[in-house]
C-alpha cells in the first residue's frame, strides 16, 4: 500500500532523474573513456559498437540543433548514477538540445544494441519550430573483455 510518504519518496526520486543538468554533476562520466559520434549532415559513424566500459558523447558539428533519443527501456539498461543531459519524454529517452559546437553524453551501457535517432531543426535559440531532419544509428555494447 502506498503511504504519502512512500509518494513523497517516489516524487522526489523521480524529480531528480529529470533534473537538469546544472543542478547535477555527473561524476560518473569523467572518468570513463568517452567514445565519440559526431553530427552534421549525417551521423559519423552512423554504427558505433564500444565496449560496456565506455560512454559515449555526441558532438554537433552542424549549423542546426540537434537532440538524440532512444526508446525508453534504454534507461533501464544504463550502467551509472547521472543521466543529467537525457531525461524520459513519454516514450523516448531524450537528450536535452545540442546547439552547434555543443555535446551531450551518456554514461555506461549494458551489453546489446541500440537503436537511436537525432532529430535536426532549423533556427537559432531553445525552442526550435519544428523537425527538419531525421538521422538514425546504432550503438552495438559488447561486455568488457578481461586480457591476462
Amino acid at each position: 500500500m502506498h503511504t504519502p510518504r512512500s509518494a513523497f519518496a517516489a516524487l522526489v526520486a523521480a524529480l531528480v532523474f529529470l533534473a537538469p543538468a546544472a543542478i547535477r554533476a555527473d561524476a560518473d562520466h569523467e572518468e570513463l573513456t568517452h567514445r565519440a559520434i559526431r553530427i552534421s549532415t549525417r551521423l559519423h559513424p552512423e554504427n558505433l559498437a564500444i565496449q560496456a566500459d565506455e560512454a559515449l558523447i555526441w558532438v554537433n558539428y552542424g549549423r542546426h540543433i540537434a537532440r538524440v533519443s532512444f526508446d525508453q527501456a534504454v534507461a533501464q539498461n544504463l550502467k551509472c548514477a547521472g543521466r543529467a543531459t537525457f531525461t524520459l519524454d513519454g516514450s523516448r529517452l531524450v537528450s536535452r538540445e545540442i546547439q552547434a559546437q555543443q555535446f551531450v553524453s551518456l554514461c555506461k551501457l549494458a551489453p546489446g544494441t541500440y537503436g537511436y535517432r537525432v532529430v535536426l531543426y532549423s533556427g537559432p535559440g531553445a525552442a526550435p519550430p519544428g523537425p527538419n531532419r531525421t538521422l538514425e544509428g546504432t550503438i552495438t555494447v559488447t561486455a568488457i573483455t578481461v586480457t591476462e
